[in-house]
């Protein structure tokens, strides 16, 4: 119930956003913030329920934040869409995969694939032939899918590097509840 809920209100905001971007080319904030804050006592529903760890919470929040951030300093987002993408990661709810790492690879997607057509429609016959040419020589290639791969290696590793840290931390408030191995030297032998 509540994921069809928390699925609905950010489908909501996400086309009233998409709405006032077309026709004003600004996103409200109302909508943006609005979003982020359903997806807060969202997330804290779900972990007082125990259908997430606290973890998780902590996870979203701030992987989400990464990606927007990211996205909006490299250009690749305006501030509102930055805003939204952060406050749709944290509404959504838990599923197969990491909604942040989700949004993320359905957004550079479309826009890689949008930034291609944009480039053929613009470009002369001569000038695609040559791109085309120089785009796919294997030293080009190659550097294209080193660079899609550090990308996705790069967010992925801070998703799970937060969400692990979060995880400890979230265990170390509970009192301890995972059992943690310190190794550590002492008196010249390993303990571990």
């Amino acid at each position: 119930m509540y994921h069809g809920l928390a699925i609905s209100v950010t489908s909501l905001c996400c086309v009233l956003a998409s709405v006032t971007d077309i026709r004003e080319r600004r996103i409200p904030n109302i909508v943006s913030w609005g979003l982020l804050y359903f997806g807060m006592a969202a997330q804290t529903l779900f972990w007082v329920r125990g259908v997430v760890p606290f973890s998780y919470v902590i996870a979203a929040v701030l992987g989400g934040g990464v990606f927007a951030y990211l996205a909006y300093r490299s250009g690749m987002a305006a501030a509102g869409d930055a805003k939204l993408f952060w406050a749709a990661s944290v509404a959504l709810p838990r599923g197969f995969l990491f909604p942040p790492l989700v949004l993320a690879i359905n957004t550079f997607i479309p826009y890689l694939a949008g930034l291609v057509l944009l480039s053929l429609v613009r470009s002369r016959p001569r000038a695609i032939a040559r791109a085309a040419r120089q785009a796919l020589s294997p030293a080009s290639v190659l550097q294209s899918v080193v660079g899609v791969m550090g990308f996705v290696g790069i967010g992925m590793a801070l998703s799970a590097g937060v969400e692990t840290a979060a995880k400890a931390w979230s265990d170390d408030r509970a009192g301890g509840s995972v059992p943690h191995r310190h190794i550590g030297v002492s008196r010249g032998v390993m303990d571990a």
